[in-house]
């Protein structure tokens, strides 16, 4: 995922030649500006057409471009409402097998609730890095007398 700053966008200007979009779209839009070249140069010099201007046509590629951007938009939209409501439905639904876990096991078996409640945690953080393509490690082992080494030494038995 290619992360950036939107109020860094002077930078981006700037950098809009290094984008893939660019140098793919650079020889299609170089062929239609030649060929748009020649047809005026046709129609001015060759046919000495005078085509009155008139502003419809303006108008109308206005009105058809503003109802593209606004369809690109709702869609991109949707798309981060749907990443919305399913990233809290995934905390909701671990923070209630937690609950039920906690519930549901006798109290003799404290040290599998911590187990069980450090697993489901790391898997929501494991889950959001996997999801940004990063390999952070700093959030899960922030928690209290969690060590990744000894974590896995000690229960890979019991997870097994």
């Amino acid at each position: 995922m290619i992360t950036y700053n939107p109020k860094d966008w002077l930078k981006l200007i700037f950098e809009f030649h290094k984008s893939d979009t660019a140098r793919r779209l650079f020889p299609t839009m170089l062929i239609v500006a030649l060929f748009t070249g020649a047809v005026v140069f046709l129609e001015d010099d060759y046919f000495h057409l005078k085509i009155k201007s008139s502003t419809v046509f303006h108008q109308i590629l206005g009105f058809v471009l503003s109802t593209l951007l606004v369809f690109r938009i709702n869609s991109a939209y949707d798309r981060w409402w749907e990443g919305r409501k399913n990233w809290g439905s995934l905390v909701n639904n671990t923070r209630n097998l937690q609950i039920k876990i906690e519930t549901l096991l006798p109290d003799g078996h404290k040290k599998d609730k911590i187990l069980l409640r450090k697993l489901i945690t790391t898997f929501v953080f494991t889950l959001k890095n996997h999801l940004k393509d990063q390999q952070d490690s700093s959030e899960i082992e922030s928690f209290e007398g969690f060590n990744k080494a000894e974590f896995w030494k000690q229960n890979t038995n019991r997870l097994m």
